[in-house]
């Protein structure tokens, strides 16, 4: 499948969370987005997630 595509939808998923104040929501979308981005070895997702993380 498209490992990629699913973490992408995840991180904006994560995103469109964290703008409802749903934030254990958010977190658990970007923390699975960037397990999939570490395991893709795709460094500027990676770097994405954990400052969407740290917000």
């Amino acid at each position: 499948g498209d490992r990629e595509g699913e973490a992408n939808s995840l991180f904006n998923m994560g995103i469109a969370l964290a703008r409802l104040d749903q934030h254990d929501e958010a977190l658990q979308s970007f923390q699975q987005a960037l397990a999939i981005y570490e395991e893709l070895n795709l460094d500027h997702r990676v770097e994405q997630c954990k400052a969407a993380i740290a917000e």
